[in-house]
């Protein structure tokens, strides 16, 4: 696992029919190898994740890494120095880049000491009976964070464990909106934004899987469309 963190040219990106990082994942899929933008396309769980965060000054991109078999994207992404996206005259300029050190899953497993803060920095849902949904609910959010932690890491956290955490976590304090996130034209998630407080206060053992699952997460995403820019999370333990 590695983060690839870029800092992109400030622009107005109120006009595209689709969210950023959509146009960038598009931009990426046409430059890599037919072959390759096949095997993701192909994928139910994709080896990587991605969202784009606009600031005051510039636009945030992160990739992250979760497998090998994404590395073209990943070097796409980080050797680029422009992003033709669609509908932006002049493209996007990439200003600054970032790379991370590879991260072992093993180094994800210590218990979270006291309580730890999450950043829904971009619009996080869930698929539950063909529907998104944008209430809050940690397990939901979660499943698919396992699901992949066990493709691509080899590490099974059950589902049961899992549901388990709803009622083993407390959240001191947050501050959610709903906010839409658009795919493309015509088709917008319901889906949410925000910061939580988070403190659990189960068994040590259920302490560890949520710091296992939660740090993951920051790599992975949670929830749904996480490959498009969905579900991107930041998780503050200071």
């Amino acid at each position: 696992m590695r983060h690839l963190d870029l800092v992109l040219q400030n622009r107005n990106t109120t006009r595209l029919y689709a969210a950023l990082a959509v146009k960038i994942h598009a931009c990426l899929m046409a430059r890599a190898a037919p072959a390759v933008a096949d095997k993701m396309h192909a994928q139910g769980l994709r080896p990587y994740s991605m969202f784009a965060l606009k600031q005051a000054q510039s636009i945030a991109f992160r990739f992250s890494l979760l497998h090998e078999d994404a590395m073209p994207l990943y070097e796409s992404a980080r050797d680029a120095k422009l992003f033709d996206v669609s509908g932006l005259d002049g493209g996007i300029a990439v200003l600054e880049r970032v790379e991370s050190s590879d991260v072992p899953v093993s180094e994800l497993r210590s218990p979270i000491k006291d309580r730890v803060k999450v950043l829904f920095a971009t619009p996080a849902a869930y698929k539950r009976a063909d529907r998104y949904h944008n209430m809050f609910d940690l397990p939901p959010l979660l499943y698919s964070v396992a699901d992949k932690l066990r493709l691509f890491e080899g590490v099974d956290v059950p589902n049961e464990e899992v549901d388990a955490l709803r009622s083993c976590v407390a959240y001191n304090k947050y501050s959610l909106r709903s906010e839409q996130y658009c795919l493309k034209e015509g088709l917008e998630i319901p889906a949410f934004v925000g910061e939580m407080d988070i403190r659990c206060e189960g068994t040590t053992e259920q302490n560890s899987t949520f710091a296992l699952l939660l740090r993951y997460a920051a790599y992975a995403g949670v929830g749904a469309k996480t490959a498009l820019g969905m579900g991107g999370i930041l998780v503050d333990e200071t």
